[in-house]
């Protein structure tokens, strides 16, 4: 089995616990409610890649991280891309040294402002030498608050 991007996902914020594992708060929070622009909050991002085999990825194997993120105009929010290695992400499982398996988990605070209503797209690509870049798309949907005469356009 080849390197896959086994999650890409949005949470209101996460810490590690005493043994290293990350917590997450509220799971899944893809949607912003937006009084008044611009808007500000805080999310977090998570990015789980996997060597199930662990024959691809080694120690400090090096990879490429790309991110993206648009706003329903198509005006781009954040734009980043960096060159890591395996040591400096976390390993996500725990995985103890006798198991082949291998990956890495990234997670990343961002600060992100909004200026309009819409499907915002975030997208991630993991570029790993040699392969097939690996990427993950979600949404973050910036709306109105309930009862306003606010609307996003068509």
């Amino acid at each position: 089995m080849a390197v896959t991007f086994d999650w890409l996902g949005i949470a209101e914020g996460g810490a590690n616990d005493a043994r290293g594992a990350l917590t997450l708060v509220g799971v899944g929070q893809n949607v912003m409610t937006a009084a008044q622009f611009p808007h500000r909050e805080q999310r977090v991002l998570v990015v789980t890649v996997l060597d199930e085999e662990g024959t691809e990825l080694g120690q400090n194997a090096a990879f490429g991280m790309t991110l993206n993120i648009t706003a329903p105009s198509g005006r781009v929010l954040i734009a980043n891309h960096q060159t890591l290695s395996t040591d400096q992400a976390s390993n996500p499982a725990g995985l103890p040294p006798d198991i082949p398996a291998r990956g890495f988990q990234l997670v990343m605070n961002m600060n992100l402002e909004v200026t309009e209503y819409g499907p915002h797209s975030v997208h991630v690509e993991i570029e790993i030498p040699g392969k097939e870049p690996l990427s993950r798309t979600r949404k973050i949907y910036v709306v109105a608050p309930p009862g306003s005469s606010e609307s996003p356009e068509p």
